[in-house]
């Protein structure tokens, strides 16, 4: 049981870490990440937000009031110039990131799979705590008040005696 607990807590400080990573590099990737584009996704969340609140309201669109995603940012970004110029900065900063989001998800998979081990090795140890750990509950008679509360009492004692 000690063995299982000690895996257990190196697992979480494990998944800790994981996340810690994974947090400076998102939050290192948001950085580097243009204005624009940044303006590009807040008003695209912002009209999807709309878009659903609109769609319980509403049924159907008229095809001239429907408007392609594409065409609204390529308007906002204001030409091909400054189009190219953000699509090449974004691939350089997903060239960056590419390989410690890969050494992640390779991190991931370790952990994933450490913890299917730790399931198997100790699914047996696991279902005979469950078995110990399990109370079997006092059903009183439906409509008996006294039988009711004493099994109240005695389901919140938690004992396990016949009755």
């Amino acid at each position: 049981m000690k063995e299982y607990l000690v895996e257990i807590n190196e697992l979480l400080k494990d998944v800790q870490e994981l996340d810690s990573e994974k947090e400076n590099c998102f939050e290192g990737f948001s950085h580097d990440i243009p204005k624009s584009v940044k303006e590009v996704r807040k008003r695209r969340a912002t009209e999807q937000a709309a878009a659903k609140k609109a769609a319980k309201t509403t049924t159907l669109k008229r095809p001239a009031q429907l408007k392609t995603a594409s065409t609204k940012e390529h308007e906002a970004c204001g030409g091909n110039d400054h189009d190219e110029q953000t699509i090449y900065q974004m691939v350089s900063i997903n060239c960056k990131y590419k390989q410690t989001i890969l050494k992640l998800l390779k991190d991931l998979k370790q952990i994933n799979k450490r913890r299917k081990d730790l399931e198997n090795s100790y699914s047996q140890m696991r279902a005979e705590v469950f078995k110990i750990k399990q109370i079997k509950l006092y059903k009183p008679v439906a409509g008996d008040v006294v039988d009711e509360m004493f099994a109240g009492y005695l389901n919140k004692a938690e004992l396990t005696i016949s009755v």
